[in-house]
């Protein structure tokens, strides 16, 4: 579902309720220096700034998951943002991603208790459904992860290979995981190159001697192999520059 019709169903909830509303949004990592974050945090703020009947006040969380995804680091994560926002009464909270959603939800008593959660960018996978639960909802997003194969398979004839580039923080494995599910399909008609959770020099060098017959299909990057911190943005702009193959 585009991400303005969501933020259009929040506008109405918070006319309901009435003026002077207050929502966060959380972001699992990279907040607004991730392309796709940015776009999700504007599209949502430019409906709330439209409507002057609901008059919501946006506050935004980059919570930095990968940094804090042991048990005891996401307790001391969920207590700062219980003191932040002590004083503070919130009227919705908008996780976006998976990652941000399963954080609130092992820790919302802590930080939101009772309020009501509407989620953003959640993968809709018919193997992970979330458990249904009457105050919270949301939209989830689908990654054709089939279909980009299919496409590479038909812009490429000669096509026998897929290079999965992917790392090893929280979303990583998570898409890597979806990646692995879509590839099923496709087992006997082409050879996978696994090369997921590699450091990154390791990665780069790779993805430069790679079969002509192969293309690459990235998955995600905020962690490589070696435990560094990255931009998944920035590290698919590496491999594409790098890569003697194409990138999908």
């Amino acid at each position: 579902m585009p991400v303005p019709m969501i933020a259009q169903r929040l506008d109405k909830r918070f006319r309901l309720l009435g003026g002077g509303n207050r929502a966060v949004i959380l972001f699992p990592e990279e907040g607004w220096s991730a392309p796709a974050y940015r776009t999700i945090y504007h599209a949502i703020k430019s409906v709330f700034d439209e409507s002057f009947e609901s008059r919501t006040t946006l506050f935004g969380e980059g919570l930095d998951l990968y940094l804090f995804s042991d048990k005891a680091g996401q307790q001391n994560l969920a207590e700062f943002l219980g003191k932040k926002y002590f004083n503070t009464k919130m009227d919705l909270i908008i996780p976006v991603a998976p990652s941000s959603l399963n954080f609130l939800l092992s820790q919302r008593d802590s930080i939101f208790p009772g309020i009501p959660v509407v989620y953003c960018g959640l993968v809709a996978h018919g193997n992970r459904r979330l458990e249904h639960r009457s105050d919270v909802t949301g939209s989830a997003l689908t990654l054709d992860m089939a279909g980009t194969i299919e496409l590479a398979r038909m812009l490429r004839p000669g096509l026998k290979r897929i290079a999965v580039v992917a790392g090893t923080g929280t979303v990583d494995k998570y898409l890597l995981a979806l990646f692995h599910d879509a590839f099923k399909n496709f087992e006997g008609n082409l050879e996978l190159i696994d090369l997921a959770g590699l450091p990154v020099d390791s990665l780069l060098e790779r993805v430069s001697r790679l079969p002509s017959s192969a293309a690459i299909f990235y998955v995600g990057f905020q962690k490589d192999g070696a435990g560094r911190i990255f931009s998944s943005a920035a590290i698919q702009q590496l491999v594409s520059q790098t890569a003697n193959v194409p990138l999908f």
